[in-house]
């Protein structure tokens, strides 16, 4: 530990005489302020050689790096009714005016808290320093900031010294030492007590959290299977999960597998789905709610047959920008306020992914009229995204400032623009619309700062040198 010292002011006796400044050392030694040739000396303590003096007016200049090896503090772990926690404390000089004695005083600032429930929560505990200290005003976030990392390093250390029931599972398994001292599993354990296999941890159940009820994926997958007997359909689908746990990254997302297995009955049919590559099911469903999808297909059921619904998912999955069309097919047929409308103005199609998707974007540009609310609340962006409006060799770069924007973008080249509003206004992703001649010619789609797709009139192909330009101009800004 150590501890160092502190500038101080002390009041003078003399109501009209100024405070007198002195060094209180680590070692407890208090020494009065020198002056050589008019400027206050160098001070270094005579008893063990310190330097490192800290004065209220160091600590407040942002331009100071303080660490906390700098301060004399202490650190403590309890457990209660309510769960395991970690306290930090530091000491600070307080001088006691009327018996003019200066001690020290230890005052707790921080105090992390993991809830057997596996909520966990950060305390500042004393805002600001006692009055009487020296460094009145020193506002304690400052310096618990330093000790965050300490704090959860023995919090994480002590929960496995007096684990919970909920936890005790965790001690058996081989081959985990990191992951059993992952304060994020050990919580994602508090959270769902049910859980007894390490797989768990590794599957997206956003959407989903009866998973979580059973302790053993075995019998997660079972509920998954939706009763489903057959050998071939249960080998499928817990051959795909093996598979996809065995590679990199780890993460298994049961919606796509959920979803088919309450939408299609004919095994065969049920069988292929299953088998599927793990990125394509684990993205077409992205970021919906698996009863919202079934409803998607519950109406596409009163068009079309299971071995033509089979026939899209095939033609999407071979074909990138089938992919994309038929992702956003279902992201128009997912708003439930919407979707009644679709039923009204949906004319049936052959099964081909992008007739499916032109008819989709008729009906929503032509017959769905959002609300006024809707369509000129503002969507916002970071600095970044804003600077990116530009013009770049002959083409500009434009941001939508509103749905209705969106909306009439989606007119004019003829594609679902506007069933993207959502994930903008969450920013979610971001779309540019962009200009050749001062008419709208392309638009580019870009999440977490990468492109995804470009697209012309029609959901055509950009152009190789227009393209080009694109790459180049996304380079340049992300």
């Amino acid at each position: 530990m150590i501890e160092n010292g502190w500038e101080i002011n002390i009041p003078s006796h003399e109501t009209t005489a100024s405070p007198q400044k002195y060094y209180l050392c680590r070692c407890r030694h208090l020494m009065l302020t020198e002056e050589v040739d008019g400027s206050e000396a160098l001070t270094t303590c005579p008893k063990c050689g310190n330097k490192l003096f800290l004065s209220l007016e160091a600590f407040q200049d942002p331009k100071q790096h303080i660490f906390a090896d700098y301060f004399n503090f202490s650190l403590r772990t309890y457990f209660d009714n309510m769960g395991w926690h970690a306290v930090i404390s530091y000491y600070l000089p307080n001088y006691q005016e009327d018996t003019r004695v200066l001690t020290w005083i230890s005052k707790d600032v921080l105090r992390n808290t993991l809830r057997y429930d596996g909520q966990q929560q950060v305390e500042v505990l004393d805002k600001h320093i006692d009055e009487k200290a020296m460094l009145k005003g020193l506002v304690a976030s400052k310096l618990s900031s330093l000790f965050k990392n300490k704090l959860i390093v023995s919090l994480k250390e002590y929960v496995f010294k007096t684990p919970s029931s909920t936890l005790r599972w965790i001690a058996d398994i081989d081959n985990v030492e990191e992951l059993k001292h992952n304060l994020d599993f050990v919580t994602f354990c508090l959270k769902h007590p049910a859980v007894k296999e390490v797989d768990f941890y590794y599957w997206n159940v956003q959407h989903i959290p009866e998973l979580l009820t059973y302790p053993s994926v075995t019998e997660s997958l079972a509920f998954i299977l939706n009763n489903r007997k057959e050998k071939s359909v249960r080998k499928a689908l817990f051959l795909s999960y093996k598979n996809k746990m065995e590679q990199t990254p780890r993460r298994y997302d049961p919606t796509f597998d959920y979803v088919i297995l309450r939408v299609f009955n004919d095994t065969n049919y049920l069988t292929f789905l299953l088998s599927i590559d793990a990125y394509n099911k684990n993205n077409m469903f992205h970021e919906n709610y698996p009863e919202t999808i079934i409803d998607v297909f519950t109406f596409l059921k009163e068009y079309y047959t299971e071995k033509q619904l089979v026939s899209f998912i095939k033609q999407s999955v071979t074909g990138h920008n089938h992919y994309h069309l038929w992702k956003d097919s279902l992201r128009m047929l997912s708003n439930q306020e919407t979707l009644p409308l679709f039923r009204e103005q949906f004319n049936r199609q052959k099964p081909q992914v992008t007739l499916l998707h032109n008819e989709l974007i008729r009906v929503q540009n032509f017959y769905i009229n959002p609300s006024k609310t809707d369509m000129l609340s503002t969507f916002s962006y970071s600095k970044q995204k804003l600077k990116a409006q530009t013009e770049f060799k002959e083409l500009e770069f434009k941001l939508p400032t509103t749905a209705k924007d969106l909306h009439t973008w989606g007119t004019k080249l003829h594609n679902c623009m506007f069933s993207y509003s959502s994930s903008i206004r969450n920013q979610r992703t971001i779309i540019y619309g962009v200009f050749k001649e001062q008419k709208l010619a392309y638009a580019v789609e870009i999440k977490n700062d990468q492109i995804v797709q470009t697209r012309a009139i029609n959901n055509r192909p950009v152009p190789s040198l227009e393209k080009s330009i694109i790459n180049e101009w996304h380079k340049n800004n992300f």
